[in-house]
């Protein structure tokens, strides 16, 4: 590489990190969002946001699952409480047939990512739903979503999961 370019490279690195700060930035009518109080009322309904989950690898869950399992676990009312899924259940290519022999390893692979997604809800009396993200298409399209959605009903015994 010679060296103007590296110089070049280097000064350009440097400028675009020193344009960067990191500070909240709120319109003037946001700033004083945290001064209003929460209205006086009871929750009714809570619902649990979790997305990407599924990179989980043997033995290892991901932190979000851990933390999702301990606040399910709180819930007094878990008729009150929906919980969905919001995409990325496996990673990275979705689920293959069970059907395909040479893809055995990797459906066995990601039946544990699911697993460890679902164990966290199983005998959640709450609603659960599974929305599919990019990943979960990336190889196999609609019939990698058929098979998620088929092993998602099998696990938890419920239907319409996905």
């Amino acid at each position: 590489m010679k060296p103007t370019y590296r110089l070049i490279v280097i000064l350009g690195a440097f400028f675009l990190n020193a344009c960067a700060n990191y500070q909240i930035h709120l319109f003037k009518e946001a700033e004083t969002w945290s001064d209003n109080a929460l209205p006086n009322q009871k929750i009714v309904h809570k619902i649990y946001l979790i997305g990407d989950a599924g990179d989980a690898v043997y033995d290892k869950a991901p932190p979000a699952i851990h933390l999702l399992n301990n606040k399910l676990e709180q819930e007094a009312n878990p008729k009150d409480v929906t919980v969905v899924f919001l995409g990325n259940n496996v990673f990275k290519d979705g689920m293959p047939s069970k059907k395909d022999k040479s893809k055995a390893e990797e459906r066995k692979l990601d039946e544990y990512k699911l697993k460890v997604q679902l164990d966290a809800v199983k005998d959640f009396k709450g609603k659960v739903h599974f929305v599919a993200g990019n990943y979960d298409w990336r190889a196999y399209g609609v019939d990698g979503l058929e098979e998620q959605e088929e092993f998602l009903d099998d696990y938890l015994d419920r239907k319409n999961v996905m």
